[in-house]
């Protein structure tokens, strides 16, 4: 397992983004791969990333979508990526876990579970 985390710190996966390259999706979400977590999250109130590495699904939905609340977790350095993108860009409605899912606990219920990888 410690190598799995190791490889996944280090490759912090999806990579680094840019603001820019969530607001070219914004108008019109043309990518079909985005689209579909983008056509699931529309009316859901609470969504779950699991493995959210450097959070490009999760910052990029809570963007467009600040009434819905994101909770991401990943047990990789990548998720402090995520959380400091957040910070910088004022996307608020994210809490950031860094833990392993599998030994992760929460009373949440979600409408939406997404995992990318």
């Amino acid at each position: 397992m410690q190598a799995v985390k190791d490889f996944y710190s280090k490759l912090q996966f999806p990579g680094h983004y840019t603001i820019e390259d969530l607001d070219f999706y914004a108008d019109d979400v043309v990518n079909d791969y985005l689209k579909i977590f983008d056509d699931a999250a529309q009316h859901a109130t609470r969504v779950l990333d699991v493995g959210c590495g450097s959070g490009f699904i999760v910052n990029f939905l809570a963007n467009r979508y600040p009434n819905i609340t994101f909770d991401a977790v990943d047990f990789s350095d990548g998720i402090d990526f995520a959380r400091q993108f957040s910070s910088d860009h004022d996307i608020k409605n994210i809490n950031y876990y860094k833990a392993d899912f599998l030994l992760w606990q929460t009373n949440h219920k979600y409408d939406l579970v997404i995992s990318n990888g």
